[in-house]
């Protein structure tokens, strides 16, 4: 889990005002992790770039994880559920994850989430930068007792959600780091958790506070236990099509078929075009799936992380890992 993530134009979508089409902004991509994030345009006040970005690893691919975009549409806050089939006890099949990013001027999340909280499905799993110093959580902060303060409101939005702040196992070290060395060092990157999540046995989590680990940020990683499913989930192997094979052909013919048929009666505004293109997408997706084999990975792959991705990932605020 990301906050302020570090966007870059990774390629060129179809636009109806520029012929050249318009740049289209994204996280690094790897085969074995799977970004959730809304789609964005900066020039669309509306729908301005994501302040928080959500990995899943693949080989949680068999709990069908979902970006609830249908629940929340806020750039600085994204639920994303696992389907558990067979979970802990006490843990819902339903696990939802709420990623936030939390403005120290604005505070814009808190405020959201708290007025759609009586829709909002439960919350077992909350992280995020929240900008809020208390001594709750930072000896070094003074108690907010102001029932306006932004500490009064994230304890009632908590309270809203049926979580609780839990404390790391490195309890009082700091995870935001300020360039100025004579700032304080202070914690304003918070868990919170249901209940029952509390109560389950290896639940913990703890700051990391190896500098390297930090790519350049000022915000220290937070790697979170979650044990949440019965069952080790099964690796799913790395699927590929044979270059020409009967298999490439069927898949071509499939999308070029599927794309015909879309392209037949095709709008000029915007709106349109974008559901045209999530069209595009999904067939692709669903014609890789039918023609596609399974094949086991190879340990002389080559490793991904480059100096392009620890630069992009130095822009990157608070990576939460697990």
């Amino acid at each position: 889990m990301f906050q302020e993530p570090g966007w870059k134009g990774v390629r060129r979508q179809p636009s109806t005002r520029n012929k050249e089409g318009d740049v289209a902004c994204g996280p690094p991509l790897h085969n074995s992790w799977r970004p959730f994030t809304e789609a964005f345009d900066n020039r669309d006040e509306d729908r301005a770039a994501r302040r928080v970005l959500t990995y899943i690893n693949r080989r949680l691919d068999v709990f069908k994880p979902q970006l609830r975009s249908d629940i929340i549409k806020h750039r600085d806050a994204s639920i994303v559920t696992l389907h558990i089939p067979q979970p802990r006890r006490g843990i819902p099949h339903e696990f939802n994850i709420l990623n936030v990013y939390n403005d120290g001027e604005t505070h814009a999340a808190v405020h959201e989430l708290r007025r759609i909280s009586e829709t909002l499905p439960r919350i077992s799993l909350c992280a995020g930068d929240f900008n809020i110093q208390d001594r709750t959580w930072d000896e070094g902060a003074v108690n907010q007792i102001r029932p306006s303060s932004p500490f009064m409101r994230l304890q009632e939005l908590f309270t809203d959600l049926e979580i609780q702040y839990v404390h790391p196992v490195n309890r009082g070290t700091p995870t935001r780091i300020p360039d100025d060395e004579n700032s304080r060092a202070s914690v304003i990157d918070l868990v919170a958790a249901s209940a029952a999540l509390i109560n389950q046995e290896g639940f913990h989590y703890k700051i990391k506070v190896d500098d390297r680990e930090r790519w350049g940020s000022d915000h220290r990683p937070l790697q979170i236990e979650v044990p949440i499913s019965g069952n080790e989930p099964e690796m799913r192997c790395k699927r590929k099509i044979e270059a020409w094979s009967e298999e490439e052909d069927d898949y071509v013919t499939q999308i070029c078929g599927d794309i015909g048929r879309m392209t037949d009666n095709v709008s000029e505004s915007a709106e349109e075009l974008e559901t045209i293109m999530g069209r595009v997408s999904t067939a692709f997706e669903r014609a890789w799936e039918a023609y596609s084999e399974e094949r086991k990975p190879s340990r002389h792959g080559k490793k991904w992380w480059n100096e392009d991705y620890e630069e992009d990932a130095a822009c990157s605020e608070t990576p939460i890992f697990r």
